[in-house]
């Protein structure tokens, strides 16, 4: 049988109507807590946030570390349920039995934002998930490795120490990307014997 060796970068795409779905339902809670200035608690008052202010980019979620907000993101469980398969795929292409997205986050750009190169700490995978990008200005860079092409709609998994950048961006049409910080562990014993997936 042959030996398919796991690809230490991957590009998956989401079915184009489950991405549409999708983005049309996460824009519009994204926007939502943007132009409110934050979300409603539980108890019915206003958590106030600022989406802004992180890094160059326009608006993000990164840096908000409010439970109240953090621990009921309300975009979140439609990116999980379609990004979760392509996790776990390339994680057991590597052997590895369990996978734990850590930390996940939006990015928004407009005309002028950029996110200089930069790496992720804490962790030993990241995906990036391409929610809203309407031109080629607006896939991320890798350095040092040649990732395959890119487009909306797909998801790239990748070694978190691998440097990347946010291009500062000309078009005046938006970009949202989902980050996603993970950490794949429990490794086979007999890695050795370990047959891949080609898929």
């Amino acid at each position: 049988m042959a030996d398919f060796r796991p690809q230490l970068f991957r590009k998956y795409t989401v079915p184009p109507e489950q991405h549409a779905r999708h983005k049309k339902v996460v824009l519009a809670a994204i926007n939502k807590m943007i132009i409110e200035g934050g979300v409603d608690d539980d108890l019915g008052g206003h958590v106030p946030l600022d989406f802004t202010g992180f890094a160059d980019m326009g608006y993000t979620d990164y840096h908000i570390k409010d439970n109240r907000y953090t621990d009921k993101r309300h975009w979140k469980q439609p990116i999980l349920e379609a990004i979760r398969p392509f996790i776990q795929h390339w994680a057991e292409n590597f052997g590895a039995r369990e996978h734990d997205i850590q930390m996940m986050w939006f990015a928004q750009y407009k005309q002028g934002n950029q996110f200089k190169w930069h790496t992720h700490e804490g962790c030993n995978a990241s995906a990036i998930y391409f929610l809203e990008a309407p031109t080629e200005e607006d896939v991320t860079e890798f350095f040092g490795i040649d990732m395959p092409e890119l487009k909306e709609g797909d998801v790239a998994c990748f070694p978190s120490m691998i440097p990347h950048r946010a291009m500062k961006k000309d078009s005046k049409k938006r970009k949202t990307v989902i980050g996603m910080n993970i950490n794949i562990a429990n490794i086979r014993s007999d890695l050795h014997r370990f047959t891949w997936s080609k898929d």
